[in-house]
């Protein structure tokens, strides 16, 4: 079933919702999987539309099934309501959003960041908020189980085709280390890796680890001694601690300013690795509320992140990339600023 027919599914019953499933997948097991209940149950409630109808819906001897004429033109039939209805709920819940929930998860990177301040520009136009907090993968886990409606993730999961985007920033990755051990500058991978620390890295659910694995392995480098996490506090932390370097963006200097005054922040050696974050969801009714949530966060990102985000690392400014006018728009924060360096995004 389309993500669109979601929003009806309350509007039709059970017969009818297996018969618009068996028109798309022709088998009673595959409908079954996507309506999640039984076989059995799906064959008895098609034979049920066709008695109470008085006429054939599916030929039962072919494989794949087959939708007779009268099932065709009774799917057509179906289609039409449905997208008459479809439309005439959208219009309702564009003009009642005050009565509609606002489901949001953020990652852990960006979510002191960003989720006051969201909350406070978007309180009166929902009755009620959730926020949860999490790495990217376990967002789209729940955005896949319908916990949240939206997630703010770093992680484009480009895969996905079911999946609408905005693209919100582009920053570049930074070194940290404590703030007893001193880096000569311009930072160089061989020092990082004689320095006498381990390498502090992301556990494989972070998104981060995705962006080291492919940065470390093209372009050769390989770091011993190491500690894994999978949350930027932790790595904040250790590294505050006195236990290890890492990799991490100045976002975690905004969230965390604590430990960022008890470590020494460097421009990363070539190449200079840069992060995307988005603004992800999945339903078509909800295009106006994503409208309205990139353009409240998109707010936040200029007048308030950015300016702390230079306070930390003056030197990103010709770095910074937002959205343009297009949802996946990317333009210059700083038109006026040139980039002394190439930027790749892992």
């Amino acid at each position: 079933m389309d993500d669109k027919f979601s929003l009806l599914k309350p509007f039709f019953p059970t017969g009818v919702l297996c018969f618009l499933s068996l028109c798309k997948t022709h088998s009673f097991t595959q409908t079954a999987k996507q309506l999640n209940t039984s076989q059995s149950s799906v064959s008895r409630s098609i034979m049920e539309m066709e008695e109470a109808l008085g006429f054939q819906l599916v030929e039962r001897q072919t494989r794949p099934i087959k939708i007779t004429q009268a099932g065709l033109a009774l799917q057509q039939s179906i289609s039409s309501y449905q997208n008459t209805l479809e439309h005439l709920l959208i219009d309702v819940q564009h003009s009642n959003l005050l009565h509609m929930p606002l489901r949001l998860g953020i990652i852990e990177s960006m979510a002191d960041c960003l989720t006051q301040p969201l909350l406070q520009g978007l309180i009166n136009d929902y009755s009620n908020a959730l926020t949860l907090t999490a790495v990217s993968n376990r967002l789209l886990e729940l955005l896949d189980e319908d916990r949240v409606d939206f997630i703010v993730s770093s992680n484009p999961f480009s895969y996905r085709n079911d999946l609408k985007r905005y693209f919100l920033l582009q920053e570049p990755s930074v070194i940290v280390t404590p703030k007893n051990v001193k880096m000569s500058e311009p930072l160089t991978w061989e020092r990082l890796q004689y320095c006498g620390l381990p390498q502090i890295s992301y556990d494989r659910a972070n998104s981060g680890a995705r962006m080291e694995r492919r940065l470390y392995n093209e372009n050769g480098l390989n770091f011993i001694r190491r500690i894994e996490v999978d949350l930027n506090v932790l790595l904040m932390g250790m590294v505050a601690a006195g236990m290890g370097w890492g990799l991490t963006r100045v976002t975690s200097f905004v969230q965390f300013p604590n430990y960022g005054r008890q470590v020494n922040l460097y421009q990363m050696p070539d190449p200079l690795a840069s992060r995307e974050v988005f603004l992800i969801y999945k339903n078509d009714a909800y295009s106006d509320m994503a409208e309205k949530i990139a353009r409240e966060i998109r707010r936040i990102i200029r007048e308030s992140l950015i300016p702390q985000m230079l306070s930390w690392a003056p030197w990103l400014k010709p770095y910074l990339l937002i959205q343009g006018e297009k949802p996946l728009d990317r333009v210059p924060a700083f038109p006026g600023e040139v980039p002394a360096r190439k930027t790749t995004v892992f």
